[in-house]
Parts: C-alpha cells; sequence; structure tokens
C-alpha cells in the first residue's frame, strides 16, 4: 500500500518502511507519481502505448482520474487528482512504475528474471 508523503518531499522519492505487523510499504508522493505516470500519455509522442483493442474499461479508469488544483494551507495552489469514476487501473499502472524503480534495489543489480 502507498502511503502519502508530507508537504516538502521529492517528488518521484520513494520511502521505504515496515508496519507493525512487518508488512513492508511504500510512501510516496502521490499527486506527482500519478503525474509522471498519467503524463506519459500526454507526452509528445507519447511514452506509453497500449493495444488498439484495450478494452473500454481500461481506457476510461485511465481518464478517470483528473487533476485539479486548490489552495494548500499557505495559499499556494497546490495539484490534486480527484477520481470521476473508477480508477483502479489508473492506480495499478502507477503502482507498477513505483514498483518498476524499486526493481533495482531488490534485485541488488542482477536480472530480475533471476531473483527469487
Amino acid at each position: 500500500m502507498a502511503h502519502a508523503l508530507p508537504a516538502g518531499k521529492t517528488a518521484r522519492e520513494v520511502t521505504l518502511s515496515e508496519e507493525e505487523t512487518g508488512a513492508p510499504f511504500a510512501t510516496v508522493d502521490r499527486t506527482n507519481w500519478l503525474s509522471c505516470t498519467l503524463g506519459r500519455f500526454k507526452a509528445n509522442p507519447p511514452r506509453i502505448l497500449l493495444p488498439r483493442d484495450i478494452s473500454l474499461t481500461y481506457r476510461e479508469h485511465i481518464k478517470n482520474l483528473v487533476r485539479t488544483y486548490k489552495k494548500d494551507d499557505m495559499g499556494n495552489l497546490a495539484a490534486e487528482y480527484v477520481n470521476t469514476g473508477a480508477d483502479h487501473f489508473a492506480h495499478s499502472l502507477c503502482y507498477a512504475d513505483i514498483g518498476l524503480s524499486l526493481a533495482p534495489i531488490s534485485s541488488g543489480g542482477e536480472n530480475i528474471g533471476k531473483v527469487t
């Protein structure tokens, strides 16, 4: 489970910790990670390509996270994502990006196909 970072943390920083039960979790800046992940669709040229026959459900989930802006405690505009419908596939894509960024750490620099 990804937890939100306090204000002022680095955008793509991932902090690894353990819960009281010993279960690992990652703490990230949710808004910035979602911006990086979903921004790949809007880049010119796009940095992510999907098959033409991708399900309508997947397409809608990706579109159902909308970046909006609100004032923070200091009166500055701050971005946030709100969902306008089911958004599970958008979040799963973001979690995959976070996990991919951790692959070199967990593999010890080995080919991740060899990690057990």
